[in-house]
Formats: structure tokens, C-alpha cells, sequence
């Protein structure tokens, strides 16, 4: 039996996470939204997520199977999103990336 290091395990754990919430697709894009940058969680949430970018309010929504959120932020908030703790954690990642 193989002897599997504790940072490989981790590694291959996160990357499984990664390929799932990359393949999860939000809702289709309205008008207002075509411009926004779509960020989706990392992993599985249970709960939804709200978050105020320089004054504005964010309001996360989920997949089709409820599984992981979605943000879609406008261009002038996306600097803004990814210098949050939950993109620079690796909580939530641009979506297609």
C-alpha cells in the first residue's frame, strides 16, 4: 500500500474542487450583466453570500443545482472583488479560469 503524502492529498483534493465548481454553470446573462465577471465558489456552499463592493451591494445566487454561488460583479467592482479575502483565500475564482 502506498504511503500518500499529506500535501499530496490536499493538492489533489483541491484540484477534484476545482474541475467541479469550473464545470458548474450560472444563470444565463440578462442585458445589465453581459459586461460582469462571473465568480463562483471554490467549493460546495450552504448557505448564500452577500458582499458590498465600494458602496454596492452583491448578492450571491446559486447553480443549477444548488451547489456552489455565483457573484457577477460589475467591471468597475472587479479589482475590488479580488482583493477580498474570499478571492485572495481561494474561497471563490473567476469563472472559466
Amino acid at each position: 500500500m502506498a504511503i500518500i503524502e499529506k500535501s499530496d492529498k490536499t493538492s489533489a483534493i483541491k484540484a477534484v474542487k476545482k474541475v467541479a465548481a469550473s464545470k458548474a454553470t450560472p444563470a444565463p446573462k440578462n442585458e445589465q450583466r453581459k459586461s460582469n465577471t462571473i465568480y463562483v465558489s471554490s467549493d460546495e456552499e450552504i448557505v448564500r453570500l452577500d458582499i458590498t463592493l465600494r458602496g454596492h451591494r452583491y448578492r450571491s445566487y446559486w447553480d443549477e443545482d444548488r451547489e456552489y454561488l455565483f457573484f457577477s460583479v460589475a467591471p468597475e467592482h472587479t479589482e475590488a472583488f479580488e482583493m477580498h479575502t474570499w478571492f485572495v483565500q481561494g474561497r471563490f475564482m473567476k469563472h472559466g479560469a
